[in-house]
């Protein structure tokens, strides 16, 4: 087996989401007073939706599964596929481009498996354009990945609905059991197919998303 980080760097300067969002913070903590030594720690202020992360519906539905409650099995060596889609700033990914991609890997089921759609765009992490010109999925492919019982859909895409013409289309995805992982990093390094995914919320209560470390296995 061979194993792939897909978890996007965390410092300092990382993008965000914007108000009410802010920015990662890190800073040192001194040593305590009931310490005869030096010992170095950090503390973090982040919103929960920083770098690589996943989400469930309790992000746009009250009263739905908290990251901390989210089974197992679903975040660790879930069965999985990856296609790799090429994508530039701006562009349009739809249903029928993911059907045609899914045929280069035998149009397998998609019940209970997670997906990854690598576009190529985590190479614009540190830039500013990041959020705002990336390529986006089309209100069909929601409602395809809800037609196809997909278990977790994973991108490294920032944002999933068009920038200028949005159409709510999460609305639709997360009206089904499905889980969102983004954005992923270094997906380009993915061969096109069949693999396992983990990626394992922290156990904080009564958050609808989470940091994780995302790891393909091949």
């Amino acid at each position: 087996m061979k194993y792939f980080d897909i978890s996007g760097p965390v410092r300092p300067g990382i993008w965000h989401y914007g108000a009410p969002y802010f920015p990662f913070k890190i800073d040192s903590l001194g040593t305590p007073d009931w310490m005869d030594f030096p010992v170095y720690a950090e503390s973090i202020s982040m919103p929960m939706q920083t770098g690589t992360y996943i989400e469930t519906a309790g992000h746009v539905y009250p009263n739905q599964i908290t990251t901390a409650q989210i089974p197992l099995e679903r975040t660790i060596l879930l069965p999985s596929f990856c296609l790799q889609m090429p994508s530039s700033g701006g562009s349009e990914i739809t249903k029928a481009m993911i059907l045609d991609a899914l045929t280069r890997i035998g149009s397998p089921s998609l019940a209970g498996k997670g997906l990854v759609i690598s576009t190529g765009w985590f190479k614009h992490w540190f830039d500013t354009d990041y959020l705002s010109d990336g390529p986006f999925f089309s209100a069909d492919v929601m409602e395809f990945m809800v037609e196809s019982k997909v278990s977790l859909l994973g991108s490294d895409m920032p944002c999933w609905d068009s920038p200028t013409h949005p159409t709510g289309h999460l609305l639709t995805y997360f009206k089904s059991d499905g889980l969102m992982l983004a954005p992923l990093y270094d997906t380009d390094r993915l061969s096109e197919g069949a693999g396992q995914l983990i990626a394992i919320p922290l156990p904080i209560e009564n958050t609808s998303a989470s940091p994780v470390r995302a790891v393909w296995v091949a």
